[in-house]
């Protein structure tokens, strides 16, 4: 093959072209290092200056703050433990003070309700004392009322009585007139006839009679002595009831009842003395009966029940009751009966209960001891039966009925 010829004509290398480098000379590589330095030594003062810097400012780039954050949280802990001794040193001196506070506040409570106990007991013996009176007051009046009635009852029933000692005294004057006259015509016709005729003298014939007195005596006194009159009671059991040495009627069963076999009172005033059961735990219910087996319809009577607790009297209520409660093992004793009316009372203390009650159609008054403890007014009672039941030991002294 025939060899082209070049297209263009054939370059010179640029080896062969180039100028030839010139040697440069020692001075300028000294400059050269001189600047290097320079830059070098601006470089590490800038470095040192901006290291500087840093830690001055800021360590936390450079986690220098470790160091100085565990001594201030060293000191922190410090003043906070210091600060913590002193709250608790004034925890105590306030929780002491609390006690103190609190010792106080007790003993103010306690003299508080000491002073309201002694405050409260005088104002109840206060009470007491003007109840006391009053009642003592009110026993006084009735007692006056009743013996101004008595004494007014007494005058106009001796003025009655000597107003018929008068008639009966001038009817016997007259009665002594007729007779003197009788006599003398006697002696008038003797003589006018020719013959003698023995008459006998006048003789003043008015009695002298004492100034008339009056005693209220009851229907009927009861006192035991002789035992119990079957003419009057009717009794549940004869053996129920024994005679004591005084003349009591004592009980043997609880329970045991007394009847009147009359039965038709309606206006009255009985007296009845109870010999109770004295002591602790003895306390019973005492029950008089009136108007009993009066009511065919209803209720039998009235009956007063007086609540003794061994030593003194502590209620009196009236409770109408049936004859079959009556007769039933233990009677009305300590049985729930519906009240009439019933009043809690302080009796003071005694071995015997005194009653006094009075029935006029339906006001029943009630005494115990002299004080009045019940005064009210019912329907009008039926005439019926009086009676007693009493708790087995107990005692009936005496009963009067006017």
């Amino acid at each position: 093959m025939s060899k082209k010829p070049p297209l263009l004509p054939e370059q010179p290398r640029a080896r062969d072209t180039q100028p030839t480098r010139r040697v440069r000379p020692l001075v300028t590589y000294r400059r050269g290092s001189w600047i290097i330095l320079w830059l070098a030594l601006i470089i590490l003062s800038i470095s040192f200056f901006g290291s500087a810097w840093l830690v001055l400012n800021r360590p936390d780039l450079l986690e220098l703050e470790r160091q100085a954050d565990i001594q201030q949280t060293q000191a922190v802990f410090d003043r906070t433990a210091i600060a913590l001794d002193a709250t608790a040193q004034a925890v105590q001196v306030a929780a002491n003070g609390l006690e103190l506070t609190a010792q106080f506040n007790a003993s103010q409570s306690f003299d508080n309700d000491s002073t309201r106990v002694a405050l409260d007991n005088a104002a109840f013996q206060l009470e007491q004392a003007g109840t006391q009176a009053a009642l003592d007051a009110q026993a006084t009046q009735t007692t006056v009322a009743i013996v101004n009635a008595q004494g007014a009852t007494q005058a106009a029933v001796d003025f009655q009585n000597t107003q018929v000692a008068f008639d009966r005294a001038a009817t016997q004057v007259e009665l002594a007139y007729q007779g003197t006259q009788a006599a003398l015509n006697r002696d008038a016709t003797a003589a006018a006839l020719g013959f003698a005729t023995e008459a006998p003298p006048a003789q003043d014939v008015l009695p002298s009679l004492p100034p008339p007195t009056l005693t209220a005596q009851p229907l009927f006194t009861d006192g035991f002595d002789a035992g119990l009159d079957n003419t009057r009671w009717d009794v549940s059991a004869i053996e129920d009831w024994t005679l004591t040495a005084d003349g009591a009627l004592q009980s043997e069963r609880s329970g045991g009842w007394l009847l009147t076999q009359q039965a038709d009172f309606s206006t009255y005033s009985l007296n009845v003395e109870l010999l109770p059961r004295t002591g602790a735990g003895l306390g019973a219910d005492y029950h008089i009966l009136l108007n009993a087996g009066s009511n065919p319809d209803g209720p039998d009577g009235v009956a007063v029940r007086v609540s003794y607790d061994g030593t003194r009297v502590t209620a009196v209520g009236l409770h109408p009751f049936s004859l079959e409660q009556v007769y039933l093992e233990n009677g009305l004793l300590n049985r729930p009966l519906a009240a009439i009316t019933s009043q809690q009372v302080e009796i003071p203390a005694a071995e015997t209960i005194a009653l006094t009650i009075d029935v006029n159609q339906g006001q029943i008054q009630v005494w115990v001891d002299r004080i009045n403890v019940i005064d009210t007014a019912l329907e009008a009672q039926p005439p019926g039966s009086i009676g007693v039941q009493v708790p087995v030991g107990a005692a009936i002294a005496g009963i009067a009925l006017r």
